[in-house]
């Protein structure tokens, strides 16, 4: 949904930028075409995100993220199949766009943005779908620094630590792996 909507936008763009170039009127075709497949795609994000957020394991603090994404998706989804289907409408009876158009696009391309980057922090903060790694044996050896064995990870979400870590250029005092 993200790359096909942004593509459209900045192909839309490109191609109003330089208006009568020989090649605008091919990228304009391809830019409504993202738009079209970025329409249908979105119904298919929606279900999606609605499962994860009615399946997937979380606590109160990401439960308050999640719902904060997906009342952003909520509401851009509408907008965005609005101008997908300006567009269908549009480049049916062959018309110009006026700016009204380029400016709904933009707002629902930065609320796409604020959306996605939501989305992202579900799972790069709060961790939220990502499954661990169980190590197999207790005395895993940690390749990046050397021969630093690993703690068994026993819960879901668990931050490993060193076990009597040996000094080595790789500072394991700013980040937990």
């Amino acid at each position: 949904t993200v790359a096909l909507y942004f593509t459209a936008g900045m192909l839309l763009l490109l191609a109003k930028a330089f208006n009568g170039q020989h090649w605008t009127e091919s990228v304009t075709k391809a830019a409504h075409i993202n738009l079209w497949v970025g329409g249908l795609i979105t119904f298919l994000t929606l279900g999606a995100g609605f499962h994860a957020y009615m399946t997937v394991p979380h606590d109160a603090v990401s439960h308050q993220a999640m719902t904060d994404h997906r009342n952003w998706a909520w509401m851009t989804a509408p907008l965005l199949f609005f101008v997908s289907g300006w567009s269908a409408l549009k480049c049916c009876k062959a018309k110009q766009f006026n700016p009204l158009f380029y400016l709904i696009l933009l707002v629902g391309l930065f609320m796409l943005g604020v959306t996605a980057f939501k989305g992202g922090e579900l799972v790069y903060r709060y961790g939220l779908g990502v499954q661990t790694t169980q190590f197999a044996n207790k005395n895993e050896q940690h390749k990046a620094s050397g021969d630093i064995q690993m703690q068994q990870a026993n819960e879901p979400g668990q931050v490993l630590q060193p076990e009597n870590p040996k000094p080595s250029a790789h500072d394991h005092g700013t980040h937990a792996h």
